[in-house]
């Protein structure tokens, strides 16, 4: 992909956005002139008398200077007093008619006081209130038998906002007609299937994880569908007149801001600046929501800070946003898209409080919330089904292949305890059809099933001859099994649906054919990788074997292998066998063993954590404490360890036995399994000074390195409880030595 494409596609995204916000725009001048204009019927006053203050009382009284209105000259807050509270006189005349009439009159929650020839005919708090919860008042008129002065008194917190219009009665819009009114149904709708999907949505989220997403996705639905709600209520009835309904509204912009944030980080991934805006928009939310319970008005106007975070937010995007468009992540670019989108109506509406852009009852953000929950919805859908069942199918076959290798260590592990040849080749013979069982029950095959025939040839003068046979094979014929590795350049595993063959070399001749016929099922890839896998080492000690190689040193290079395998699962490095090796030859020479004994130990040392091959990642890899149940499994590696090492004879895994069983035992029988004082095994008492001194002076996912002198301090303090006196008196001996091994391969990291 190109350098700069993700660059190209945000900007893209954003011109996208900016198309689609003022197609809503154009719709919500629409919808809106809709609504001012119901009926055909009807009187519209378009000439108004007014003037303006920074009072109530500035306004009352007879005054000899007016302002004029009209179709071409509108009524305007004026721009010094752009975020005071103000208050308008207005004055019209209304014709004489024959009939009672209907005022209604349309603002942004100003409250207002209706008088009619000089006598007060209606008041919805004003002077003591900043703003009212509806926008709509129906403002009852009586029949005039002569044309009348209508005066209103409104006070003006934020952008001046006005219609009115003189109607039948009957053609009013009133709370009986909320049943027909498109807006209402709309947010009922959305609210119920917000609550209804967003609570599906965290459920999966719970299940598959990313939760946090679901949550701010619930809640910016939830939200969204209630503030519609209450926004037709208080456009089309004057019932719900209650400050603390605006107030909500209000209080709505920056919890919808929270949540189209949180709800797009939380999948893209959160960073520290993103948190911090967060942080901010939330606190901000919660300080409107004081001002609301404390009925404090003039802590609303901290809507002006919503555009500064909403840019905020923009830029964070940006980035964030740009990220996932250049890893091309699955409809990255529809949730930027509908991320800006949605951001820019919420700026317009919030600067349209104060701006009174239009000078029409718009709202914006429903059109953009909507757009951006439907396309989130989507996107969580699609990770909740793809992506993390992907994760859930990639955790199996993690947890198979820690299954598949703890069954390729016990049934290989008898190779390496053979003394002849024979043997040897028996024995791979049947490790190999225990691993086609194993893997022929994974698949659901009975044993009933089983009918499993193996024969071993091996070379004698260039000719093939039997060297073990199991149930008399049909179709071994080794010379046709040679024909075919050929025409396969040299494989060294042939794979059929029922068969399988293994080819082993000596100085590039083959040497060993073990056929396998009567297979269940088709080998899966699990057994084919672990035979692989296998293969290398049991080649190896066949040469070795061959080359009369002391067993002894091929079953040391085995299982230290083996170790190695257990430790970089958990750490990423097997350095710490090295070093803990390092140091236990240390310590043995100090308690006066001799050099065959500090060599058999020191070896033995590197296995003591083989045990931990049979440990899930999730807790080997844990960052933090492990809880009871997690930390109970990690026992178990001492067990598991000894039963991989005491299955043969032989100095080297009887010593490495009984180090992986004990080495986290304590001496005052505090331990793993309870041994206490001699009953531990000397060579286990050393390894366990060498093993916690190398841990606490290591970083680990759940800790920070400690400093040597701190390290020293603890090992010694933990005399007679923790660890042998006589260990801690020879660690104190040698801890220079001990030290300096540390820092040699700490250096030699640090070179790399």
């Amino acid at each position: 992909m190109k350098k700069n494409s993700g660059l190209a596609k945000t900007i893209v995204s954003i011109l996208v956005a900016f198309v689609l916000f003022f197609g809503f725009l154009a719709v919500g001048f629409s919808l809106s002139d809709r609504a001012l204009n119901k009926s055909k019927n009807g009187f519209i006053p378009d000439e108004w008398e007014f003037i303006w203050g920074l009072s109530s009382e500035e306004i009352e009284g007879s005054h000899t200077t007016w302002n004029l209105s009209s179709d071409g000259q509108a009524i305007r807050k004026p721009a010094e007093w752009l975020f005071k509270t103000a208050y308008i006189r207005m004055s019209t005349m209304l014709p004489a008619g024959e009939s009672e009439k209907v005022l209604e009159i349309f603002t942004l929650g100003n409250p207002l006081k209706v008088e009619l020839n000089g006598a007060e005919i209606f008041n919805n708090q004003y002077k003591s209130a900043l703003y009212t919860g509806n926008r709509v008042n129906i403002v009852p008129i009586p029949k005039l038998v002569e044309d009348a002065s209508l005066e209103l008194y409104m006070a003006v917190p934020f952008a001046f906002v006005f219609s009115a219009r003189v109607t039948e009665p009957g053609s009013s819009i009133t709370a009986e007609t909320l049943i027909n009114l498109s807006g209402f149904i709309a947010g009922a709708a959305f609210l119920c299937t917000g609550v209804m999907l967003g609570a599906a949505l965290v459920f999966l989220s719970l299940k598959y994880k990313g939760v946090g997403a679901s949550l701010w996705l619930f809640i910016t639905m939830v939200v969204g569908g209630a503030g519609l709600v209450l926004k037709e209520l208080s456009l089309h009835t004057g019932a719900f007149s209650d400050p603390i309904v605006f107030k909500l509204q209000i209080i709505s912009l920056f919890i919808l801001s929270a949540g189209i944030f949180g709800t797009a980080i939380s999948v893209a991934g959160w960073h520290g600046f993103e948190g911090a805006i967060e942080v901010l928009n939330v606190i901000l939310a919660l300080i409107l929501c004081a001002f609301a319970a404390t009925g404090f008005d003039a802590g609303i106007k901290i809507v002006l800070f919503l555009p500064v975070v909403l840019l905020l937010t923009c830029i964070a995007a940006v980035i964030r946003l740009w990220e996932g468009i250049r890893g091309e992540r699955p409809l990255a670019f529809a949730a930027s898209t509908a991320f800006f989108t949605c951001n820019f109506c919420l700026i317009f509406d919030s600067v349209f409080l104060f701006a009174g852009w239009g000078g029409r009852l718009l709202e914006l953000k429903y059109f953009g919330v909507a757009l951006f929950s439907v396309v989130m919805v989507v996107v969580m859908i699609k990770d909740t089904l793809y992506t993390n069942i992907a994760q859930e199918e990639r955790e199996l076959q993690s947890k198979l292949n820690n299954i598949w290798t703890q069954k390729a260590i016990s049934s290989c592990a008898g190779v390496f305890l053979q003394q002849n040849i024979r043997d040897f080749y028996k024995e791979i013979a049947g490790a190999i059809k225990e691993l086609v069982i194993f893997d022929s029950v994974i698949g659901s095959c009975q044993p009933a099933d089983f009918n499993i025939k193996i024969c071993v040839g091996v070379d004698e003068n260039g000719e093939f001859r039997d060297c073990y046979t199991e149930n008399s094979p049909e179709f071994c014929s080794y010379q046709r099994i040679l024909e075919r590795a050929k025409k396969t350049r040299g494989n060294n595993l042939l794979v059929t649906d029922h068969t399988l063959d293994v080819i082993f070399y000596l100085n590039g001749r083959a040497a060993c054919i073990i056929h396998v016929e009567g297979i269940p099922k088709k080998p899966s890839p699990n057994l084919i990788n672990t035979l692989n896998s296998a293969y290398n080492g049991i080649s190896e000690a066949l040469n070795n074997h061959e080359l009369k190689e002391d067993i002894a040193e091929l079953q040391e290079k085995f299982f230290i292998n083996l170790a190695e395998m257990a430790e970089n699962r958990q750490c990423g490095t097997s350095e710490h066998l090295k070093i803990v090796s390092e140091m236990v030859y240390e310590l043995c020479g100090q308690l006066g063993m001799n050099e065959h004994e500090k060599r058999l130990v020191s070896l033995a040392s590197m296995v003591h954590d083989i045990g931990k091959l049979a440990i899930p990642d999730s807790i080997l890899s844990k960052k933090g404490k492990l809880t009871e149940d997690e930390f109970a499994i990690m026992q178990d590696h001492v067990i598991y360890g000894y039963n991989i090492m005491s299955k043969g004879p032989g100095e080297f895994l009887a010593a490495a036995a009984v180090i992986a069983q004990q080495h986290h035992e304590k001496y005052d029988g505090t331990g793993y399994i309870e041994l206490k004082g001699e009953e531990i095994h000397p060579y286990a008492r050393i390894v366990a000074v060498a093993d916690v001194f190398e841990a606490l002076l290591s970083e680990r996912p759940y800790k920070d390195a400690w400093d040597e002198e701190e390290a020293c301090r603890y090992i010694e303090s933990r005399s007679g409880t923790h660890f042998d006196p006589k260990v801690v008196e020879a660690f104190v001996n040698c801890k220079d030595k001990l030290t300096a091994i540390k820092r040699r391969y700490a250096g030699e990291a640090a070179y790399v």
